[in-house]
């Protein structure tokens, strides 16, 4: 998507399940970033994408301490995903929907989580890598929480 860079995605999920929707949530980016530092590579790309799949298919997450939230029937939830660890544990039927929040129009746009990966990253000790896209391949076999969840689900 163009200038994709340039926005926050900010998501909203409504639970239309008869059961609550459960989530755990943990740190933030940059407190991932920092934790998780000897399980993570020593190079990692400014790129926002890129990091969260090298933390997720790392599968660092599992051992952070966490808040389990269950949000029930017609409830909604408004997260920006890309800054915030978050799984989900349980959920049948949702809507979920996207939307984007340009850098330019934000109150403060020097808190933009694209704009701020840099940062973070250096803060906690990492050297940046100049390819993305290599450090991506070398990630792109293993499978992630998601396809993981889906296997247990399955009974893989």
């Amino acid at each position: 998507m163009p200038g994709a860079k340039l926005a926050h995605r900010v998501k909203i999920f409504i639970n239309l399940d008869s059961e609550p929707r459960r989530w755990r949530t943990s740190f933030d980016l940059p407190g991932v970033l920092d934790k998780c530092r000897e399980q993570l590579p020593t190079e990692m790309p400014d790129d926002l994408n890129v990091v969260n799949m090298v933390i997720d298919k790392v599968g660092v997450l599992k051992n952070l301490p966490f808040h389990n939230l269950a949000y029930p029937t017609m409830s909604a939830v408004i997260c920006n995903g890309e800054a915030v660890a978050h799984e989900v544990i349980y959920g049948q039927r949702t809507v979920g929907a996207e939307f984007m929040c340009y850098q330019h129009d934000m109150l403060d746009p020097t808190k933009h989580t694209h704009h701020c990966i840099r940062q973070w990253l250096e803060q906690s000790g990492y050297a940046i890598a100049a390819d993305a896209a290599a450090v991506a391949k070398r990630y792109e076999q293993m499978k992630g929480s998601y396809a993981l969840i889906q296997e247990a689900r399955l009974g893989k």
